[in-house]
C-alpha cells in the first residue's frame, strides 16, 4: 500500500540564511512546495531533505549550506563530495 504523501506530510527542502530587521525567529524563505521567488548570486542557503509527518508530530532533516554564485552552487558546509547540478 502507498501512503498518499500530498494529504499527510509538510515537506520543504531548503531555507535562506540572512539577516532580517525587524528580526524574525523562522526564516522569511522557505523553499517548499509552491514557491516562486526568484534565487540569485550572493544567496547564502541550506538545501534539505526534510519530511514533517503531521500525524505523529516527527520528522526528519539532513542538509547542507550552499552559495549561489553566478557561476552556480558553491557547497560551503556539508557531508562531503555530491553533485548537485542546477537548471
Amino acid at each position: 500500500m502507498l501512503l498518499d504523501l500530498k494529504s499527510y506530510a509538510n515537506i520543504r527542502f531548503g531555507y535562506g540564511i540572512g539577516l532580517a530587521y525587524p528580526p524574525v525567529w523562522l526564516e522569511t524563505l522557505q523553499i517548499s512546495r509552491g514557491f516562486e521567488n526568484r534565487l540569485a548570486p550572493g544567496m547564502v542557503i541550506v538545501l534539505h531533505a526534510y519530511l514533517q509527518l503531521d500525524h505523529e508530530d516527527i520528522g526528519i532533516i539532513q542538509g547542507e549550506i550552499w552559495a549561489l554564485t553566478t557561476d552556480g552552487l558553491q557547497q560551503l558546509v556539508g557531508g562531503g563530495d555530491l553533485l548537485l547540478e542546477t537548471v
